[in-house]
Order: C-alpha cells, then sequence, then structure tokens
C-alpha cells in the first residue's frame, strides 16, 4: 500500500508568514496537486523548516486540495492551488525537534551521508513509520512545552 503521509518542507520565515498571514491557507505549486490529491480532511502533515533542520510541528487538513480561482501569491511566489490547514501544534523553538538526534532513528535518513538532500523539495511523502515516530516526538515535546503553560 502506498503511504499519504507528507512532510512539508517550508523556510522560517515563511514558516510564521503562513502561521500569521495565511488563514489557514497552505500555498501548493502545481507541481503537486496529483500528489496532494490524495489528502483528506483530518489528514496530519508533519512540518519540517530548513536552515534550523527541525520539525517545527504539524498541521491538519481542514479542506481539501482546491484549485485556486486566481493565482495565489504568497511570499513572492504564485500557486495554482491551496490546501487549508489547521495549524495543529507548532513547536516553540527550543521544542523544535533538531533531525541530526534522529538521523538513524526515520528511513529517510539512515545511513544517508547527505540526507539533507532529500529536504530540498516543498513536499515530501515519508513512510508510515517514520510519521509515527516524528509524530510521536512532536506530541511529547508539544506535551512538555505546554506544561508550564
Amino acid at each position: 500500500m502506498v503511504s499519504k503521509k507528507f512532510m512539508f518542507v517550508t523556510k522560517p520565515i515563511t514558516w510564521v508568514n503562513l502561521r500569521k498571514n495565511s488563514g489557514g491557507v497552505w500555498p501548493v505549486n502545481g507541481r503537486y496537486s496529483k500528489t496532494l490529491s490524495t489528502l483528506k480532511v483530518g489528514d496530519e502533515i508533519i512540518v519540517y523548516i530548513t536552515q534550523k533542520s527541525a520539525i517545527a510541528g504539524i498541521v491538519e487538513v481542514t479542506q481539501t486540495l482546491r484549485a485556486n480561482n486566481k493565482p495565489l501569491i504568497f511570499s513572492g511566489d504564485v500557486y495554482d492551488y491551496s490546501l487549508l490547514v489547521d495549524f495543529k501544534i507548532v513547536l516553540d523553538e527550543d521544542k523544535m525537534i533538531p533531525l541530526k538526534s534522529i538521523l538513524n532513528e526515520i528511513e529517510i535518513t539512515k545511513g544517508k551521508e547527505n540526507w539533507g538532500a532529500g529536504f530540498q523539495r516543498a513536499i515530501l511523502k515519508i513512510i508510515d513509520s517514520d510519521f509515527d515516530l516524528l509524530r510521536s516526538k512532536v506530541y511529547k515535546n508539544y506535551e512538555n512545552q505546554t506544561e508550564g503553560d
């Protein structure tokens, strides 16, 4: 069975802008429209932040992928599709999960010397076991983050 688990890869400033200025819209490049057409409401997606090389949270699909009536311009780029999401878990910077700390625990990076090359795309398909492990670590860090509140 083909995995329908995904990781969104984004820059730190884009992650901030998406949370503050997008109204829950995750812009999607047309080349990913077929791949993301399998997503359903309630599906969760892991978010990886470049430059920090860390897992920053989880978004949850609230409306399936849709073609925009007019091109969406976000952070200077043009997008033909949008995915509506809820920023379900946003880890504080000190609670983000450095990928280097778990390189040998997940298949997407295990045993790869140049593991970062695989994260040079906006969207990655990941196997269920990687998703489950990352998801559990995000939830654990989030629980630790909220204990102080």
